[in-house]
């Protein structure tokens, strides 16, 4: 899998929020894989440049429902936490209370907390979600989450890189590795349409195989927007390509994500 490949996916996931389909519901990414492996990094170059998605390190309820009002009103269409493990670095039945409204903003909508009245009138928040944890703790998690419906909320993407060394060679090297080359732009109109071809589908279903044993409708949803906005932003061959390279993450094994090499790095 092409780093550009992933840096895409994101991007467009965020974009789906322009997408005109019957079915509201956003859906999340969870990024899994071994320390190291720029997750947080992929993650903020794919976000950074959009207002309306914010990058976190940790959320509590109270601010969840501070931003309910933002997110409702389009202000918050993405959140992205970068090491999804610290929300649960707390009381078990607190965590499980985050958990909780996670779930409802990218399915059904987060509309009043618990601690709240009732008989108010309140609007319906709904937002991306895309979180990043380690192989290890999604291990300690996943039969919880599968319990909870928390994981057949998400698409489960899974890689490491095929150079396990790369990073230190480019630190040996005092070199950075250059990641964002990913085409970017937004719709004039704010409006992205339907153009997803029946075969288009069945071939999104078919990478989706080992998805669908975690769960189906809502990162059915979240796929078939994101190769919406792929085509929208690419022809159909590239937006095919695409995604065909970044469903390896998808499957049973994780995929091997492919960074440049030390000759296409740039200085510091």
């Amino acid at each position: 899998m092409k780093v550009r490949s992933l840096l895409e996916v994101l991007d467009c996931a965020h974009l789906t929020k322009f997408v005109k389909s019957p079915f509201e519901t956003r859906g999340g990414i969870l990024l899994i894989g071994p320390p190291e492996t720029l997750r947080t990094t992929l993650m903020s170059s794919a976000l950074e440049d959009y207002p309306d998605a914010l990058v976190l390190s940790d959320i509590n309820v109270k601010q969840l429902i501070e931003m309910r009002e933002d997110m409702s009103a389009g202000k918050i269409t993405t959140l992205a936490f970068t090491e999804l493990a610290k929300l649960y670095a707390r009381n078990p039945a607190v965590a499980k209370n985050i958990e909780g409204h996670v779930m409802a903003l990218v399915e059904e909508g987060l509309s009043l907390a618990s601690f709240q009245d009732k008989r108010m009138s309140s609007t319906k928040a709904r937002v991306l979600v895309i979180a990043a944890c380690t192989e290890k703790f999604y291990g300690q998690r996943f039969t919880e989450w599968s319990d909870s419906g928390f994981a057949r909320r998400f698409l489960h993407c899974m890689y490491r890189l095929d150079n396990p060394w790369a990073l230190a060679d480019a630190q040996e090297r005092r070199l950075r590795i250059e990641l964002d080359t990913i085409k970017r732009k937004i719709p004039g109109n704010r409006e992205i349409k339907w153009n997803v071809e029946t075969d288009e589908m069945k071939m999104i279903r078919r990478s989706l195989k080992f998805q669908f044993r975690k769960g189906v409708s809502t990162p059915f949803n979240l796929v078939a927007n994101i190769y919406c906005v792929l085509k929208w932003k690419h022809d159909s061959k590239e937006a095919r390509s695409i995604w065909l390279d970044f469903a390896e993450c998808l499957q049973d094994n994780a995929a091997m994500m492919t960074l440049p090499p030390l000759a296409e790095l740039k200085g510091l």
